[in-house]
């Protein structure tokens, strides 16, 4: 009671178990390149140099203790995730990730603020019986905002977590949860069983098969355009350097190129965004900058009015030309015509980002991988190697493994089949970082897609249906499909688990410890597993379990 008094009189409160300076992240390897991360009296915790995940969005290791009002449940929730940094919790195996004691802070958050708005006045140690928690968990389950479905894993999470708060009560100075919630009895009793089966969707077929058929042809096709249009760009980039004639002669031999080559005037993007001085019509709607870089002619010169009228004549012989750029685009062969108009820059970036969620869905639609290990893969990741009895000729690929293992990962390999080389392979000719999933066209970053993928996807999905009308995704139930990248795995998942042999080939390739790991990926299914098979065997059916569905796109 006197602590509670303290708080209310505005007194600092200490901690009787951490001290001010303590290093939260203490003993947790680190990366290389930063500081020794935060100290407990401080309010925001910054914890991103211990999580290893290259998926990683720097707000999803970051707690703000200030958005916490009471000072005394401030200083609970800063002894309460100190503790789970630092100490392996009864009943747990390991020390949480920072991204885990992250997300139990919002639950305490959370919490807090439900007592403060339903009980005021009542604290954790105020908690006799479990009246108040099981009002918070249907006001946290029942009543929020989540799928039917997921009740029972969200109410299990949200026991776990009380039981977590319960269990580290000698690590909290002024506030505690005394009562072991709801007796100690299990979370299958208090949230009910959880479905054997993963809840995650499975993409219908229907949307799958025009998804990944777009998907392959960026990767086999629309990829040679965009990356020689990149070529293009930087070259017609590169500093002018002295000329040897004048700029009007340069601009009249430009012109009469393209007069000769049958072609118009680059077109002005009706998006792009010009300076105040070029929004007129005096020079026919012609991208100058685009023209002054094909020419080989400053930007200022290219403005002068005698040029201006000079690029309006053209355009008023000519036409104009969308998009402006010489690249020549590929035939689509299912239409016989080119799959796009020519490029300009900002089309030429939308396109790129369209190429790396193309190479995305191939990559871990077709080697079962997980995001996380997806954006661990570096340029010089893919090789081969000749499979056990000598007849094939394996791909391979070269990743990170971070599910159950250290905190910064364990290399490890997955056979893929060709068109996830073939997807490599482009990623390494656009980026020019250690990563070959990064964010194009952010200045000054080189930081990698981390959860924007999930958005990206559905750009891509919006994209498709410009570029392949004549190949839709379907809607369904009226909808646009909502992809997310765990779909990927879950649905393939289901395909080899159906497979004679499926479930234990899909356990190898999916590094799975267990094969009811991957039979929860795998859902229901008829027993295919008679007769004894070898590992190597079993793992040599996976990428052919991978390569089955890939026909789905064929």
């Amino acid at each position: 009671m006197t602590a509670n008094l303290n708080a209310s009189a505005g007194e600092p409160l200490v901690s009787a178990h951490v001290a001010t300076d303590e290093l939260v992240l203490a003993g947790r390897p680190l990366r290389a390149d930063v500081g020794p991360g935060p100290r407990f009296a401080e309010d925001v915790w910054h914890m991103a140099a211990a999580y290893h995940l290259p998926n990683h969005h720097i707000g999803q290791s970051t707690i703000v203790f200030t958005t916490i009002e009471d000072p005394l449940w401030r200083l609970t929730a800063k002894e309460y995730a100190y503790s789970r940094l630092t100490k392996i919790t009864e009943g747990c195996k390991r020390l949480p990730s920072v991204v885990t004691v992250c997300r139990e802070f919002r639950e305490l958050r959370r919490l807090f603020g439900f007592l403060a708005d339903r009980c005021p006045r009542l604290r954790l140690r105020d908690l006799t019986d479990d009246t108040v928690l099981d009002a918070y968990l249907h006001h946290r389950v029942d009543a929020g905002n989540f799928k039917p479905e997921n009740h029972v894993q969200e109410r299990g999470r949200v026991k776990w977590f009380l039981t977590l708060l319960f269990r580290t009560r000698e690590s909290l100075t002024f506030d505690r949860l005394v009562r072991l919630p709801w007796d100690g009895r299990t979370s299958q009793d208090v949230a009910g069983r959880r479905p054997s089966e993963n809840t995650t969707q499975r993409i219908p077929p229907q949307v799958l098969a025009p998804y990944l058929r777009g998907a392959l042809f960026y990767v086999r096709v629309a990829s040679k355009d965009v990356l020689a249009a990149l070529a293009e760009q930087e070259h017609i980039r590169l500093p002018i350097g002295k000329p040897t004639n004048s700029t009007q002669a340069r601009l009249e031999a430009f012109i009469e190129q393209r007069r000769g080559e049958g072609r118009g005037m680059p077109a002005r993007p009706a998006d792009i965004n010009l300076p105040r001085d070029h929004c007129t019509d005096s020079d026919g709607g012609v991208n100058r900058k685009l023209v002054a870089q094909l020419a080989r002619i400053s930007y200022a010169s290219v403005d002068r009015p005698a040029n201006v009228e000079l690029l309006r004549q053209a355009a008023a012989e000519l036409g104009l030309e969308e998009g402006g750029m010489d690249t020549e685009i590929s035939i689509d062969e299912e239409t016989g015509r080119p799959w796009r108009p020519r490029f300009h820059s900002k089309s030429l970036l939308n396109e790129v980002r369209t190429l790396l969620a193309a190479c995305y869905v191939v990559t871990v639609y077709l080697s079962g991988m997980r995001d996380s290990e997806a954006q661990s893969l570096k340029p010089g990741c893919h090789f081969t190697e000749p499979s056990a009895d000598g007849v094939i000729e394996r791909h391979k690929v070269r990743g990170t493994v971070f599910k159950g293992r250290q905190p910064t990962g364990d290399e490890d390999s997955w056979v893929v089949i060709e068109p996830v080389a073939e997807a490599v392979t482009v990623l390494e000719s656009l980026t020019d970082c250690d990563q070959l999933f990064y964010r194009h066209g952010f200045r000054h970053s080189k930081d990698g897609i981390a959860s924007t993928i999930n958005d990206l996807l559905n750009v891509f999905a919006d994209r498709l249906a410009e570029a392949r009308p004549h190949d839709p995704i379907p809607l369904v139930d009226g909808k646009k499909w909502r992809f997310t990248t765990r779909q990927f795995r879950r649905t393939v998942a289901w395909h080899i688990g159906h497979q004679p042999f499926g479930v234990v080939a899909g356990k190898i390739q999916y590094k799975h410890v267990k094969v009811a790991m991957f039979e929860g990926y795998a859902g229901p299914r008829e027993l295919h597993q008679t007769g004894e098979k070898s590992q190597v065997a079993c793992s040599q059916r996976g990428p052919d379990r991978l390569r089955d569905y890939y026909d789905l796109a064929a």
